[in-house]
């Protein structure tokens, strides 16, 4: 899939610089092929993979994990409003601020997950070595 979505990227970046939308249209010729590529070919391709159906990925893992990212986009887009990055450093230490909220929604979310599947193993790392 690399190879025709590179052809459809550097098509589209070409057609849509050169008519009305200049480096806009790079930007608009680079995202459409690797969108398609990435919410459409590889989500069906890995879905046949591994046997489950797209109501289910879906259920139990797109859903989810948005669900997780709402409160950290409001938040992001609340400090943003009210104290603009101006320059890149600015920015990246705004979003590592932010990043804690993501974190706690997750382990809202997936609290009865965590609890079953990953904390077992840590304490398993974490008491190795007392036995």
């Amino acid at each position: 899939w690399a190879i025709p979505e590179a052809i459809a990227n550097l098509t589209l970046s070409i057609i849509l610089a050169r008519t009305w939308l200049g480096i806009y249209g790079v930007a608009i010729g680079t995202l459409l092929p690797g969108m398609v590529t990435s919410l459409i070919l590889w989500p069906r391709f890995l879905f046949q993979i591994v046997g489950i159906s797209f109501r289910e990925a879906f259920r139990n893992v797109w859903a989810p994990i948005s669900l997780c990212a709402i409160p950290f986009a409001h938040a992001s887009y609340v400090v943003d409003i009210r104290v603009p990055a101006h320059n890149m450093i600015a920015f990246i230490l705004q979003t590592m601020a932010l990043l804690p909220i993501f974190l706690v929604t997750v382990g809202i979310v997936f609290h009865d997950k965590i609890r079953r599947q990953i904390l077992p193993k840590i304490r398993s790392l974490l008491y190795a070595d007392v036995k």
